[in-house]
């Protein structure tokens, strides 16, 4: 493990935070994925999974020093309640652009390398 100075470029920018991790992308992924008040906000687009349900994907952008920034996303699925609120997510087009993505729009919801399952994610769950 290594340490790694990281910090949210978009959509909100923040200060510089160290983060331990195996490499540059694991370690924008864990400063992305922090909890209060490290929190990173993210632009959310909810998507209709194969078995119609929906989950909530967060994409950032973060700086790692000395590397070029990752678009960083985290999933996730859950209680879903009802309520009057307004609809918050965006289209992909959308956060493409504010992210400054440079290849095929559909490919923010592709499997990304070192990327872990959806079964892996469960196993930590239920471990």
């Amino acid at each position: 493990m290594a340490e790694f100075r990281c910090r949210a470029l978009k959509p909100t920018e923040s200060e510089w935070f160290t983060i331990e991790a195996a490499s540059a992308n694991d370690a924008a992924n864990s400063f992305h994925k922090r909890e209060y008040p490290y929190y990173v906000k993210g632009f959310i687009y909810l998507n209709t999974t194969e078995n119609n349900g929906v989950e909530k994907i967060s994409f950032a952008l973060i700086e790692v020093e000395d590397y070029e920034p990752v678009v960083s996303r985290i999933y996730s699925t859950g209680i879903w309640r009802m309520g009057g609120v307004k609809p918050y997510g965006m289209t992909l087009n959308n956060i493409a652009c504010e992210l400054g993505w440079k290849h095929a729009t559909e490919d923010l919801l592709k499997p990304w390398e070192g990327e872990e399952s959806w079964e892996e994610a469960e196993s930590i769950v239920k471990a």
